[in-house]
């Protein structure tokens, strides 16, 4: 009989927000925005690096994500 390999069970790293706010407390200027922008809205960190002024709605508060992945 042949076992199948297991899937290793991996639990999600997830900060609290105390946490969070430590990190941003730390941080200025752009590496704050990349930071912020990573946290609060959950873009991956190469969506976020190739955000452009245009991507971002500030009339709808809406954020285009070009190439994301899975498209």
């Amino acid at each position: 009989m042949v076992e199948r390999a297991k899937h290793p069970e991996r639990l999600p790293v997830v900060f609290s927000r105390a946490d969070v706010r430590a990190v941003l407390a730390h941080l200025d200027g752009q590496h704050w925005l990349i930071a912020s922008l990573l946290c609060g809205t959950g873009l991956r960190l190469m969506e976020c690096v190739h955000l452009r002024v245009k991507d971002v709605e500030l009339i709808y508060h809406q954020i285009l994500v070009r190439d994301g992945k899975g498209q």
